[in-house]
């Protein structure tokens, strides 16, 4: 982890008073979904949003550097959507900035992008239901309220948990959607990093 990751992780997790008050019971539910399950096996969580393009896979990043900090074994952490697109570049530049190292592995329409912090960690956009990620025995939290409404039933998921944030993508076309890209970051981060907090 580089110090630049650590400086930011650190730094949100002095910011666990500005969660809304209306959020702390799902965030509990996956703390106590995640300290059930790994008493007895390996934890699986996938985040899923739509596209698999911005708020899933900036989650998964987040939860494998949070579980990481706060010394969290036995926790796998997916992302997955209901369609395939790509990885967002805003998305990417805002983990970059955050202090995430990737590096490119192909030119396709959806590149493969190896996570260099968390070897053997690649991020592209699939399915929630790809070979990449687990079959059952998951946790499914849903980023966005289109997959949560659009995907009622997740197939194998032992529990189902919606946490939406805004999506980042209406400001695509901003003069500023750097800057709006690293507010989603630090929202995302600031609940994921609550959680893992909580099983310390």
């Amino acid at each position: 982890m580089t110090d630049q990751l650590k400086n930011n992780l650190k730094n949100l997790s002095l910011t666990f008073s500005e969660i809304d008050n209306n959020r702390f019971e799902k965030l509990h539910q996956i703390t106590d979904y995640i300290a059930k399950t790994k008493q007895n096996k390996i934890c699986h969580l996938i985040f899923i949003c739509t596209h698999n393009s911005r708020r899933s896979q900036i989650a998964q990043a987040l939860g494998l550097a949070a579980a990481q900090y706060y010394g969290i074994s036995d926790v796998k952490i997916y992302s997955g959507g209901t369609e395939i697109t790509s990885f967002y570049f805003q998305a990417i530049r805002a983990l970059k900035n955050f202090g995430f190292v990737f590096t490119s592995e192909d030119k396709s329409g959806n590149p493969h992008y190896s996570l260099q912090n968390f070897k053997g960690e690649v991020f592209f956009s699939k399915k929630f239901n790809d070979p990449a990620n687990p079959m059952e025995h998951f946790c499914a939290i849903m980023t966005c309220a289109d997959a949560d409404s659009n995907c009622p039933h997740v197939s194998g998921a032992e529990k189902r948990i919606a946490l939406p944030f805004e999506d980042p993508k209406k400001y695509d076309k901003h003069d500023n959607a750097e800057h709006y890209y690293s507010q989603c970051l630090r929202e995302i981060g600031r609940e994921i990093m609550y959680v893992f907090a909580s099983l310390k």
